[in-house]
């Protein structure tokens, strides 16, 4: 993702309105993350509330550490990127209100520094040249400094039940609010879904046949939520 491009373009969108007058307010979601991608047996070490543990482990083991590994054998463990947070508190300053969403990895994130665990890193080979990666600091967009962080509650169709948080949705103090993110119905652009499966298969938009619904899940889809709320709010009040 050219991230770089990404939030200056919308910074230049947002100050090109500005200077045009209108001063309506912008916001904007972000259903993505950023992250580290690493098949759980490169991992070679893991530093939990201040003691380090060497290598091999266990899936068992590293889920004691609240490290989650996939079907497919990948801990996928959250990424701060520090330019792309700059980027952000640029567009933050200039006035863009930011939504994100947290993330479905099973992680607490905090921003802490006293929090026990701020400082749990795992080191693997491969990744980040084998130097710390701190895991429960969440991923860029989603944790950067004033950001409106999202994570997801199920329904009552999706364990563990109705109103509470989704079982994969990253939790902590980080998160700001939950937001329903289970089977919601979203665009979709063709017949076919390739990494959930398990949901409904897309069906044709009764709007428009060259596109699809399909039902989908995680908290990218309960960041857009909050997002469409406060874009209502802001078209009553915009001076909220």
């Amino acid at each position: 993702v050219q991230y770089t491009f990404l939030y200056k373009y919308i910074l230049y969108w947002h100050n090109q309105k500005r200077a045009a007058g209108n001063m309506t307010p912008t916001i904007v979601n972000n259903s993505w993350d950023s992250r580290y991608t690493i098949t759980y047996t490169n991992i070679t070490s893991v530093t939990y509330r201040g003691s380090t543990v060497a290598g091999p482990f266990t899936i068992n083991q590293l889920a004691s550490y609240g490290i989650n590994v996939d079907s497919s054998n990948i801990a996928r463990i959250p990424l701060r990127n520090d330019t792309m947070d700059a980027d952000i508190q640029a567009c933050i300053d200039a006035g863009i209100i930011m939504v994100a969403s947290a993330g479905n990895q099973y992680y607490k994130i905090t921003t802490n520094t006293s929090d026990v665990d701020y400082n749990n890193t795992v080191t693997a080979t491969g990744s980040n040249s084998g130097n710390p990666i701190y895991y429960n600091r969440g991923s860029s967009p989603g944790s950067a400094s004033n950001v409106i962080c999202v994570g997801a509650i199920s329904s009552s169709i999706n364990s563990p039940g109705p109103d509470r948080k989704l079982d994969y949705s990253n939790r902590g103090p980080r998160v700001n609010l939950f937001a329903p993110g289970t089977i919601i119905t979203s665009a979709w652009l063709t017949n076919i879904i390739t990494d959930q499966g398990i949901l409904p298969t897309p069906v044709v938009d009764a709007r428009n046949s060259n596109y699809y619904v399909a039902k989908l899940s995680g908290t990218s889809m309960a960041s857009p939520q909050v997002c469409g709320v406060l874009a209502c709010a802001l078209e009553i009040t915009p001076t909220m």
